[in-house]
């Protein structure tokens, strides 16, 4: 079995790292303790858990009372010690009732990430006991993330859940990591926090332990299989780790929860794009590509920033944005004029205080993150190489690239225009698919017939410059549509929807609000 996992031996897969798009700002110190206790009952506690004295001192773990919100009132607490590149930097503290608190205002980071230096494998198990079993059994590149599971797999993200800040963290600690085994825990919170590790940290570099069951009673983690079974049936199960399946390589029982799933809830509708008229035909999940079109000026980026604050405000998604039309000052201020209902600049009416932009600066500094290449422009693969380290750092569950015109496009000579459209926004399709990121394309329209008798054409999804793999690739696509310049009326259009539980061919209106760039599917101001 030992065979089946890799080695600490580099694997030169032909892989570019993909390089990172802001560096994070080195956590700050905070002072050590004073005298921390370690009374014989801390290390019979652990000895009880399989874990040694030994190992107990080489994290330095001790006992001090701590202020528990959970109870109101100061508790006899084991404290982990928290240390990156050598400084100490928070504590996690663990009561008798399993009640936890960390140092407040304290960077999240990895335990025990100063170990995975010269090692290219990683260990994931779920909490700090369980690091210091896998130590125990043997295994010392071994980290937890500081928070626990989710109690389910969500699309609509608490705004305030730092759950996964540890990895943005840690991002560049983790670069040179090939494999990623995830170990944690077997019951389902621990399944879901395997879920989304997997897809923050790809797929493809990551395997999965099983812990061993027992008279059909399954062990729940690291910690309980070492206390049990010992520590060689620990290094039996992290021997055995299988790499996690791959989409588009599948066995049937891969399939079995969602075929349950299926038969108990049918197709689940996606999630409110903010304009109920609009979600009678529109829906959103991640995984998917939209395709946007429409005349120039008529509000393709606007509907789509007004999407975004939307769900942003509503699902908690967080955003990538490739916009070559706006600089990210600019982009940030049509944002927050939509996020507080008050224009930016002066006008009919009172633009935003400084209070207020700070304060939207900071929500929007929570979901939306910007890919810009400063010297030339971009190629597909070096755009989605960035957006998959926002998936990783940020978790970002939305990614926009405003325009595809501006894209640098390196055809083959021997390949034609519409074998290549249809190459890279296949390429475009397995990346949202692979990371469960929902993507949306904007795509301007070859130019179009004049005006006839005072109409404006619309374009449709087969007028888009270049090849009609724009609407064959689409799982969704879109025109946004102004009729009128002078009447404020922006109609959304749905020219095709993969999937009908979803959404539905047919078309909505909406009210521009010039102010500030909103949408309202309210139309009585317009009667």
């Amino acid at each position: 079995m030992a065979g089946n996992v890799p080695s600490d031996a580099v694997r030169d897969r032909g892989e570019r790292p993909a390089a990172p798009v802001r560096r994070q700002r080195p956590p700050a110190p905070i002072p050590p303790a004073v005298d921390p206790a370690k009374p014989e009952t801390m290390y019979q506690w652990f000895q009880g858990r399989g874990i040694g004295r030994e190992t107990v001192d080489r994290f330095g773990c001790y006992v001090a009372e701590h202020f528990m919100l959970q109870t109101g009132k100061p508790e006899r607490c084991m404290v982990f010690p928290y240390v990156y590149r050598g400084d100490l930097i928070n504590r996690k503290y663990r009561d008798a009732a399993k009640n936890f608190a960390q140092e407040k205002g304290a960077a999240r980071t990895l335990f025990n990430v100063d170990t995975l230096a010269g090692h290219d494998t990683a260990i994931f198990v779920e909490g700090e006991p369980d690091v210091l079993a896998m130590v125990e059994a043997g295994f010392p590149n071994v980290v937890t993330l500081p928070d626990g599971s989710p109690p389910m797999l969500r699309d609509e993200m608490d705004p305030t859940d730092k759950r996964y800040e540890a990895l943005a963290t840690c991002a560049d600690d983790l670069t040179h990591i090939q494999r990623f085994i995830i170990a944690g825990d077997m019951d389902g919170p621990g399944r879901n926090h395997a879920e989304e590790l997997v897809r923050r940290l790809g797929r493809e570099k990551c395997w999965r332990v099983t812990w061993p069951t027992v008279n059909d009673a399954p062990r729940k983690d690291a910690n309980e299989t070492l206390q049990l079974d010992g520590a060689s049936v620990v290094r039996e199960c992290i021997d055995a780790a299988e790499p996690y399946p791959i989409k588009g390589v599948y066995s049937g029982d891969d399939y079995a929860q969602d075929l349950i799933d299926f038969y108990e809830n049918g197709h689940k509708r996606g999630l409110s794009t903010g304009w109920p008229e609009l979600d009678k035909i529109l829906t959103i999940r991640p995984g998917d590509l939209t395709i946007v079109t429409g005349i120039p000026n008529d509000g393709k980026s606007e509907f789509l920033d007004a999407l975004f604050v939307n769900m942003a405000r509503a699902h908690g998604w967080k955003f990538g944005l490739c916009s070559f039309e706006n600089s990210p000052p600019e982009h940030l201020a049509k944002l927050a004029e939509k996020y507080l209902h008050t224009p930016f600049f002066d006008g009919y009416t009172r633009r935003m205080s400084r209070c207020e932009l700070a304060a939207a600066h900071r929500w929007l500094g929570h979901h939306f993150h910007f890919v810009r290449a400063e010297d030339d422009s971009p190629t597909i693969e070096w755009i989605l190489e960035k957006a998959r380290v926002l998936v990783q750092r940020s978790g970002i569950r939305g990614f926009c690239l405003d325009p595809w015109s501006d894209v640098e496009h390196t055809r083959p000579g021997n390949m034609t225009e519409t074998e290549y459209i249809g190459k890279s926004l296949a390429t475009i399709r397995r990346f949202a698919k692979a990371n469960d990121v929902h993507v949306w394309v904007v795509a301007h329209p070859r130019s179009l017939q004049a005006e006839r008798q005072g109409e404006k054409p619309m374009p449709g999804l087969y007028q888009i410059s270049g090849s009609a793999n724009w609407a064959n690739k689409a799982d969704f696509g879109l025109t946004i549509y102004r009729p009128d310049n002078d009447v404020p009326l922006t109609e959304v259009h749905v020219l095709k929807s993969r999937f009908k539980w979803l959404g539905q061919k047919g078309s909505t209106r909406l009210r521009y609000l010039k102010a500030t760039g909103e949408y309202s599917d309210d139309l009585e101001a317009l009667a």
